[in-house]
């Protein structure tokens, strides 16, 4: 599963089985999936999600596909889109035991030694209550935290 579409969504669709992918940005949406047909792939669930301003994140069309996957069924997910603290904490169950959850941007969240720009400091607090609840299920959790200077990305491998 991959929150936030993008070029990523074509590279991985044509490295795994099937991909579902959630897209808020209608503009993008009809990019991404005009980019996904011209391409003939057809292992991807593209689902358009708008954002609704009246509801919890949690209750959100766009966390909705996440919310209704039953436990252990995705053997990735990618939190690169909105509401990445909720979409974060709400994918842990979803993973697969020995898979993966990893999270962009995640400099911008969680605190980390990095030297990117704009990070939460390693003595610093999580953003976000959400994200410190995230921090604390995923503690115990074999992690690789890479980065391009600028921002950082984090491989959280469920044992």
């Amino acid at each position: 599963m991959e929150l936030g579409s993008g070029r990523s969504t074509s590279w991985i669709a044509k490295r795994c089985g099937y991909l579902v992918s959630i897209e808020s940005d209608a503009t993008w949406h009809n990019q991404v999936n005009k980019m996904i047909r011209e391409k003939g792939i057809k292992n991807v669930n593209y689902i358009f999600a708008p954002l609704d301003n009246n509801s919890t994140p949690t209750q959100s069309a766009y966390l909705s596909p996440l919310g209704a996957a039953p436990p252990e069924s995705f053997d990735f997910i990618l939190v690169d889109g909105d509401f990445r603290d909720h979409a974060a904490l709400m994918a842990i169950p979803k993973v697969k035991s020995n898979g993966l959850l990893i999270v962009d941007n995640a400099n911008w969240f969680l605190p980390s030694e990095t030297k990117s720009p704009s990070s939460v400091r390693q003595n610093e607090k999580c953003k976000t209550v959400t994200w410190e609840e995230f921090n604390k299920q995923v503690s115990g959790w074999k992690k690789e935290w890479t980065s391009n200077g600028i921002t950082d990305t984090v491989f959280f491998f469920k044992p």
